[in-house]
């Protein structure tokens, strides 16, 4: 895996700011320099207590991914289906949509929370041939894989030295990584405290 490390801030407002003038716009081109929230949005959704791994079992074990997020917490980008539970071979994975619609330009965005109970944030693979940065979300070890094609982004927070959360955007063309971020924002102070 090849790493470089980034820098991850929440940006909701402007990501959505940014999608209704992409989605709104003649072009699918978009100008401007965006600019970084000092602090993360808040939702109804509570921290999740601090968890310890007694048993010696991946922390992950604890973390049920549709409790993680609401549609509360997307509205700034849209009216999202509720978080709906996903059968996936190597995760257990809650989806939520924004459906593709006249008004949204037909560009819909999917969001999906992925607990990998066997898949350590180190472990993370390169998406569309892109590579993998490292970075932190609140001071959590964090790694990022932006598709090349810019329509989808992969953030992958570590719960345990064993096991992590990603989440996955597919959505507009260049916002999927500021839209993941936001999320990674919102979700990360909801997950179990890191291992001492």
């Amino acid at each position: 895996m090849r790493t470089r490390e980034r820098t991850l801030r929440p940006c909701l407002a402007l990501t959505a700011a940014g999608l209704l003038l992409s989605l709104a716009a003649c072009s699918g081109e978009t100008t401007g320099q965006p600019h970084a929230q000092t602090n993360a949005p808040t939702s109804g959704v509570e921290a999740a207590p601090p968890s310890t791994n007694e048993a010696g079992d991946a922390l992950s074990l604890s973390i049920a991914p549709c409790s993680l997020l609401s549609t509360d917490d997307l509205a700034e980008l849209g009216t999202f289906e509720d978080g709906k539970r996903v059968k996936m071979p190597d995760s257990r994975t809650c989806r939520w949509q924004l459906p593709p619609t006249m008004e949204n330009n037909y560009e819909g965005i999917v969001v999906d929370l992925d607990v990998r109970d066997q898949q350590s944030v180190e472990s993370m693979n390169p998406a569309g041939g892109g590579e993998v940065t490292t970075a932190e979300v609140n001071a959590r070890p964090t790694a990022v894989a932006p598709d090349p094609s810019g329509t989808n982004c992969t953030i992958g927070m570590k719960v345990d030295d064993s096991s992590r959360i990603d989440v996955g955007i597919v959505g507009p063309d260049g916002l999927t990584c500021d839209i993941a971020s936001t999320i990674a924002y919102l979700v990360e102070p909801r997950l179990p405290e890191l291992p001492s």
